[in-house]
């Protein structure tokens, strides 16, 4: 109906629709210039005010591994024992939703809206059942939003941390990345965040939620924390502080990237006989590169150095009061041969005590993995064989422990 409103108003607004002994010709048979002209009455159609778009990667895995390992299906670290074992995970799958709105980035005068949740299941399990592949708790990844303009993105809530942005590819560390502990600091933290552009130079700075590692207080139910109570960086009051400068040189379909990032946060610890309370810092210089070599070969890494960085999953944390160093990194090589892909990589952390002191028996006094992972793409679908050599040290133990682990995964995004 809404199709004839505009010819028949033109009509009976017209002069000449007077009366019906008053009927002018066809329009095509008119001259040009009196003919009438048909308006486009068609409404526009209305932009949505938010737009939402679900996501997700189903990633299942079944492992096989020599010997006891820390996270058996994306191991970090040899564990003490002996003893082979067989197992499969789907917990490390992830499921997400972007919401965009163009109404809200026009009134902000922003180019872009953006939110994105998302969530995976390796949120643990209850201690007193270890049916971990049926039972496993879901977990928040990500939860922020992000305001994009010409050159300036502002961010809020939860995202990846600044520091050390770089993870390697993998088909088995999902929920965990690769290297974790040997060489690869990582977290997701809150975090208020800018992000500026110009050219191939970029910068991020962030403040952080107050980020420390340590154990928790024991809940009602066994094995399950249902309140948070002050850690020791919370009780420093004071946040992280993050920030990286970049530059990316493209190259064809590439870019030649390097970076340089810094972490520097406070803790409050509590140490000794007769108790006493001190303020540690942690803190940590990050280099990162990626560098497509030839068209069919890239690597790309991180070398790190710092103190007190366990928050990261960095075999570094306080011994009294003094920080614990650490010196790391990881790299890995790609052979892009589609839709065969090839990663090789390693990584290695040396934790070390200040002047005068030990660490103490049983922590990790060494750790490093390599690994190879070769995997083949179809579409949205990804499917590998990943090997994996880890091997740890620890304190008061004169001898490295290694274990092999060896996953078929294959990872699927919708």
């Amino acid at each position: 109906m809404i199709t004839w409103v505009g010819p028949l108003l033109a009509l009976a607004s017209s002069p000449t629709a007077a009366s019906a002994q008053e009927q002018p010709a066809p329009a095509e048979t008119m001259p040009a210039a009196q003919a009438a002209p048909v308006e486009d009455v068609t409404p526009p159609e209305e932009e949505p005010a938010v737009r939402v778009e679900p996501y997700g990667l189903l990633a299942a895995s079944f492992f096989w591994q020599s010997g006891p390992l820390a996270n058996a299906d994306a191991p970090i670290a040899v564990l003490p024992g002996s003893g082979a074992s067989l197992g499969a995970t789907a917990r490390q799958s992830r499921l997400g939703l972007r919401a965009e709105s163009g109404p809200l980035a026009s009134a902000l005068d922003a180019e872009r809206a953006q939110v994105v949740a998302e969530i995976d299941f390796f949120g643990g399990w209850y201690a007193d059942n270890d049916i971990t592949y049926a039972m496993s708790h879901p977990r928040l990844r990500l939860f922020y939003a992000r305001l994009s303009y010409a050159a300036v993105d502002v961010v809020a809530g939860q995202d990846w941390m600044v520091f050390a942005p770089l993870n390697p590819v993998s088909v088995v560390h999902v929920a965990v990345a690769g290297f974790q502990g040997s060489g690869n600091a990582w977290a997701r933290l809150p975090q208020a965040r800018v992000e500026l552009r110009a050219g191939g130079l970029s910068l991020r700075a962030a403040v952080l939620a107050p980020a420390s590692a340590g154990p928790v207080d024991p809940a009602t139910e066994p094995g399950l924390v249902v309140g948070r109570r002050p850690g020791n960086a919370d009780r420093s009051e004071t946040p992280s502080l993050q920030a990286r400068a970049a530059y990316a040189l493209p190259l064809g379909d590439r870019s030649l990237v390097l970076g340089v990032s810094g972490h520097y946060a406070r803790e409050e610890v509590t140490f000794g006989a007769m108790p006493e309370t001190s303020v540690v810092p942690s803190w940590g210089v990050a280099l990162d590169f990626e560098l497509p070599l030839v068209p069919w070969l890239a690597i790309q890494g991180e070398l790190l150095t710092g103190a007190n960085l366990d928050a990261f999953f960095v075999n570094a944390d306080v011994l009294d009061d003094e920080p614990v160093s650490v010196l790391g990194g990881w790299a890995q090589l790609s052979f892009r041969m589609d839709p065969l892909n090839v990663h090789v990589g390693g990584g290695l952390e040396d934790p070390s005590a200040a002047d005068g002191q030990v660490l103490p028996d049983g922590a990790i006094d060494q750790n490093g993995a390599v690994y190879i992972a070769v995997l083949a793409h179809a579409g949205p679908l990804t499917a590998g064989l990943e090997l994996s050599q880890l091997w740890t040290r620890r304190a008061g133990t004169p001898e490295t422990r290694d274990a092999t682990h060896i996953a078929l995964g294959s990872l699927l995004t919708f």
